[in-house]
């Protein structure tokens, strides 16, 4: 009965303090979950792609030694693509390097279509790129770029790469799709990236175009960059003769990528952190306080009959619909804003933009909203209902009075302060040091 009237008589406050809870939860569980989101958007990112992890240079290798690497043991998928002496529209030297079949794309190294769409594998003319390429060019899906080329002839010549006017063939090449790969992220992809023509431009200019080392294979590992030594001495094993041989490690690709990604999850993180923190003090005191003006009915609650715990559990009462309305807005508001995460460069790692269900973070925000707030106001009430008896105190002048006396300040500057600094005694007492810790 108690409860019900205490909770009748102060329903604004208690919405007050419920709509603060779920603010400040929600601004808590928001940054969690997108720091969590946020460091694993890379990972994410490479899963959905399927990205591979080593590329071998292998020259003109023969088709059965192709086959027999893509079932050597620890291989998961091998892309071929054929390189091609190509200067684009800048006369700049941009890798270049077409699709032999249609693996590449699909079964490995998949691309996030950013705009537009994937290029057909049986037209000669159409192209994607990577966005920074696209800014570089000022180009966008519908334009055109023009590439040179050299011929197989030309690259046998000591001083090719001093000839800007190559005499091979002239391409155009339409862009259907702008696209986002891991390999965009980083170094690689700031530079302009990859330019990847369709199968159907191999089969036509393979023999017309000249190539800067034959064939490149792409290929993705059973157990990630842990397998990477293994597959490469099975490459070296296999292509180790070819003039042209030369293997790298991909990992090099999203690193610097990572690095970012990381400093931005530790500055959410900190920021969580102190969210959570100014959070709790605030809503402690705010609820404390409100608590605490149940004070005066304490002691004739006491001289009825009333049992401390029973006026406990009265006054700790307001905290309950505190506690559940709170965790719930909160829950619901970390779940709505997790669609502003994740940032930085990890917005563009993330493979599935929009609201994201956290399970962990939700439902272990919902329970820690629910016990942090059930925890003020059960030691609010304790404390509250301790007081059933005035304590009696010599009166003395407030220190703040004093100080302010011997300073010779005027009556107005004495007051004043002593009405802001003096906490007061026994019933009356405020929490002054608190209230200025929080603020």
């Amino acid at each position: 009965m108690l409860a019900r009237a205490e909770l009748r008589r102060r329903w604004r406050s208690v919405l007050v303090l419920t709509l603060l809870v779920g603010v400040a939860g929600a601004v808590v569980l928001a940054l969690v979950a997108g720091a969590r989101r946020t460091d694993s958007s890379l990972q994410r990112f490479q899963s959905y792609s399927r990205s591979s992890d080593l590329e071998i240079n292998v020259g003109d290798a023969p088709p059965a030694q192709i086959d027999q690497f893509r079932r050597s043991p620890g291989v998961v998928a091998v892309a071929e693509l054929h390189q091609f002496a190509m200067i684009d529209p800048r006369g700049q030297f941009l890798p270049s390097a077409g699709q032999v079949d249609q693996r590449f794309g699909t079964v490995i190294d998949r691309a996030r279509v950013v705009d537009g769409r994937a290029a057909d594998p049986t037209k000669v003319d159409e192209l994607t790129i990577g966005e920074a390429l696209a800014a570089q060019l000022h180009v966008g899906v519908g334009d055109r770029l023009r590439f040179r080329s050299y011929s197989p002839g030309e690259l046998l010549a000591p001083d090719v790469g001093n000839d800007l006017d190559p005499q091979g063939p002239r391409v155009s090449l339409r862009v259907v799709g702008i696209v986002r790969r891991p390999l965009d992220l980083g170094g690689r992809g700031a530079a302009g990236g990859v330019i990847v023509p369709t199968p159907a431009f191999v089969e036509r200019y393979r023999d017309r175009m000249g190539s800067w080392g034959g064939s490149i294979l792409r290929a993705r590992t059973q157990g990630g960059a842990a397998d990477v030594p293994r597959v490469a001495q099975t490459a070296k094993r296999i292509f180790g003769r070819s003039p042209t041989f030369m293997l790298q490690s991909l990992n090099i690709e999203g690193g610097g990528a990572q690095n970012a990604i990381d400093v931005t999850t530790i500055a959410l993180l900190l920021a969580a952190a102190v969210a959570a923190l100014t959070a709790l003090v605030g809503i402690g005191i705010a609820l404390s306080r409100e608590i605490a003006l149940a004070d005066t009915d304490q002691s004739t609650l006491s001289a009825l009959g009333m049992r401390p715990r029973h006026r406990v559990a009265a006054v700790a009462a307001v905290g309950v619909p505190v506690a559940l309305g709170g965790a719930l807005i909160g829950t619901v508001g970390g779940l709505l804003a997790s669609s502003l995460f994740p940032i930085g460069v990890a917005a563009k790692a993330e493979p599935d933009p929009g609201i994201r269900v956290d399970g962990l973070t939700l439902i272990g925000g919902f329970a820690a909203i629910l016990l942090v707030v059930v925890a003020i106001a059960v030691l609010a009430a304790v404390r509250t209902a301790r007081v059933a008896r005035p304590a009696r105190e010599p009166g003395r002048p407030s220190l703040t009075a004093r100080a302010s006396s011997k300073l010779g300040t005027p009556p107005t500057v004495t007051v004043g302060t002593r009405f802001a600094l003096d906490r007061g005694r026994s019933r009356r007492a405020l929490p002054v040091r608190s209230s200025l810790f929080g603020a």
